[in-house]
């Protein structure tokens, strides 16, 4: 029997099958020679809810809610209450405003107040015992105790809203009128592994003084849903591993400017204040600096000194700071009969290998000084 063109049939028990999706073997066990094998049924996911409770006032019967703004689960906040009616989405704040200018804002509604909205998964509060269980630091332990004493009219500290969001409670910022922003749960290509993100814009800054010293701030909000994740999910450490450096509770960034000093620089500054200036200077030191006049030659500054100041070891030869030019001077003296004159400025560094301390002049018995400090950036 010819069968129908693009199928074919089991020579034993004569059922058809598509050449696109003929298998090796017919249900009956006679090998039919195709290649498909049919894969396994995939489970059916389910979109994240339109509109979710983060929390009921007991007193007014409004409600704090999540709406989903977006198929990827970016998410905004949306405040009701029998007072007031406020979406925290741009375009809806500023529909708000146009009707509180018309005298219309009774009347304000949008379509995300409008959703029904839906039960979260969970919700969390975390006792003061928990929160030391979960993290040494100490100044994470603050933050994290204080977010909950702050939260919005008394709510939970972390709302699960969806399979990949959460609402966390933290502090206000200038950013957040609320006391709550989003977590969420996104997968991250470069290291092919889920990460937290904090969707909150006071948390995304980076704090620290130069380009290499950046670091991201301590985000409370991290920390309450990977202890949230662990006592309610049961996602421990090691399984949050991957999801974002919060993970280990990492401490605050020093602002300490000499943090980001070498350390010949930070001996340098040590030696420099052995020395002090009196708080009445003899009018004989004032007039030191009159002798100074122009000429062809830059004056030039330099330590007499031949041992380090620090450990006594050899010093160097005079040189010039790393980076200045010593073709037109590298300094400008400012006195008061000859403003503005350009001089020459040189230091000697310990030979230590120890030590390594840069020594410079301080010539305060000629009636002046010189602001060191500003050349620590050339200091190599």
């Amino acid at each position: 029997m010819a069968s129908k063109r693009g199928y074919g049939a089991c020579l034993s028990c004569k059922k058809e099958y598509s050449n696109r999706k003929k298998p090796r073997y017919c249900t009956c066990g006679f090998e039919v020679g195709g290649l498909y094998e049919p894969s396994s049924p995939q489970e059916k996911v389910t979109p994240p809810p339109k509109s979710v409770t983060v929390f009921k006032f007991e007193s007014s019967g409004g409600s704090l809610r999540s709406v989903k703004l977006t198929p990827n689960d970016d998410r905004q906040f949306v405040l009701v209450t029998d007072a007031d009616k406020i979406c925290y989405v741009q375009d809806c704040l500023q529909l708000r405003a146009a009707s509180n200018v018309s005298g219309r804002l009774s009347e304000f509604t949008c379509k995300h107040i409008r959703i029904t909205p839906q039960d979260p998964i969970y919700q969390a509060m975390f006792s003061d015992e928990k929160i030391n269980l979960f993290t040494p630091d100490a100044e994470v332990r603050k933050d994290m105790k204080q977010s909950q004493i702050s939260a919005f009219k008394n709510g939970p500290s972390v709302v699960k809203v969806s399979c990949n969001s959460y609402a966390v409670t933290g502090p206000i910022s200038t950013t957040s009128s609320l006391s709550y922003v989003h977590v969420k749960k996104e997968f991250d290509k470069t290291s092919a592994q889920s990460r937290l993100k904090c969707m909150g814009m006071e948390c995304r800054k980076k704090i620290g003084r130069t380009k290499q010293a950046k670091q991201n701030q301590t985000c409370v909000h991290l920390h309450l849903v990977i202890l949230a994740r662990q006592l309610k999910e049961g996602i421990s450490n090691e399984d949050a591993k991957g999801d974002n450096v919060a993970t280990k509770p990492r401490t605050s960034v020093s602002l300490n400017k000499e943090d980001n000093l070498s350390q010949s620089s930070k001996l340098a500054i040590k030696i420099q204040l052995q020395y002090q200036i009196p708080y009445h200077i003899p009018p004989a030191i004032v007039s030191m600096s009159d002798k100074f006049s122009f000429s062809e030659v830059l004056p030039c500054f330099e330590p007499s000194e031949v041992q380090c100041k620090q450990c006594e070891f050899n010093l160097s030869q005079a040189m010039f700071p790393q980076g200045c030019s010593s073709v037109n001077g590298n300094g400008i003296l400012l006195t008061n009969k000859n403003p503005f004159m350009k001089i020459n400025i040189k230091l000697k560094k310990c030979l230590s290998e120890n030590c390594g301390a840069v020594n410079v002049i301080f010539p305060f018995n000629e009636g002046i000084t010189l602001d060191f400090f500003k050349s620590l950036d050339y200091v190599g």
